[in-house]
């Protein structure tokens, strides 16, 4: 069994600990830290994880294999050069980090130390979005012209501005940042590469970050038409995303397969997220750059 920390013990953090704490053969959190303490000492000992005063007592801890961050997203690339040069496999909340250069940084800290390192992108382990993905290789779903995502969330409602993911500097995107992203990953995931995009945004509720919407750029589409089959209904019940993520990340570590999101999506991931921060700045269509 991997024995993994958690550090950043909020809200996100608690949630991935109960999805695999006492139930799962594969990983389970042994230690931790957050900035607050207190607030997760009740939690903490309830679970069976050890509180440790900082990140470095993480870090020598040899009886310690993997770091599960959940911590603002501006740390997360200085977190990842640390974990691996202390060899510890780490599998980072998204987004990976809020600019390229960083992220470039980062990949080849972990390339160095061989360690495992994986993006937190629950989707691309669901069962349903597997099967996408195998019909759009198989050609199943015919000429893909066009795709769409949407996706909200009532997190806005109940945020305190002085939040740290209310912060401008934490989420440059909006809600783009630590939301959207889920849609723009399942696109790579599902489609490829990304030249261009157009962001939009809108404040209507946080008092310091806006609304995102944003487009890839689509190809010009095929001539003719194309008859729709009839819907298609499978259904997933009971399937646990977050569970499949972290014993997928357990999985990759033991060399049982690879994390399934490759060093080159996570770099063009950060860099069509910075395209997507600079469209918005700049109100108009913004190229990726290709690294």
């Amino acid at each position: 069994m991997i024995r993994a920390a958690i550090v950043g013990i909020g809200r996100w953090g608690r949630t991935l600990v109960n999805s695999v704490q006492g139930k799962s053969s594969a990983i389970r959190f042994t230690a931790g830290h957050t900035r607050t303490r207190a607030s997760a000492e009740a939690f903490c000992a309830e679970r069976g994880i050890t509180l440790r005063d900082d990140l470095d007592a993480i870090l020598t801890d040899p009886a310690i294999d993997a770091v599960v961050f959940t911590t603002p997203h501006s740390q997360h690339a200085a977190q990842v050069e640390r974990a691996a040069s202390a060899g510890k496999h780490v599998l980072m909340e998204k987004p990976f980090t809020l600019d390229v250069e960083s992220a470039e940084a980062a990949l080849g800290a972990a390339a160095r130390a061989g360690i495992v390192l994986g993006v937190a992108y629950p989707r691309r382990f669901h069962p349903a979005m597997i099967e996408l993905k195998a019909r759009v290789q198989d050609g199943r779903l015919g000429i893909l012209t066009h795709c769409e995502s949407a996706q909200t969330a009532p997190a806005g409602l109940f945020m305190s501005s002085e939040y740290w993911r209310s912060d401008p500097q934490e989420a440059p995107a909006g809600a783009m940042t630590a939301t959207g992203v889920h849609n723009l990953d399942a696109m790579i995931y599902l489609f490829g590469s990304i030249d261009e995009v157009y962001c939009t945004n809108l404040r209507r509720l946080m008092p310091r970050l806006e609304e995102f919407r944003f487009a890839p750029a689509p190809e010009a589409p095929p001539t003719g038409r194309h008859a729709a089959p009839l819907p298609e209904i499978i259904e997933y019940s009971g399937f646990n995303a977050l569970t499949a993520e972290l014993e997928g990340f357990a999985a990759a570590i033991k060399g049982e397969r690879s994390y399934p999101i490759t060093p080159e999506e996570i770099i063009h991931g950060v860099a069509v997220f910075e395209a997507i921060v600079r469209s918005a700045a700049l109100h108009q269509p913004v190229k990726v750059v290709r690294r």
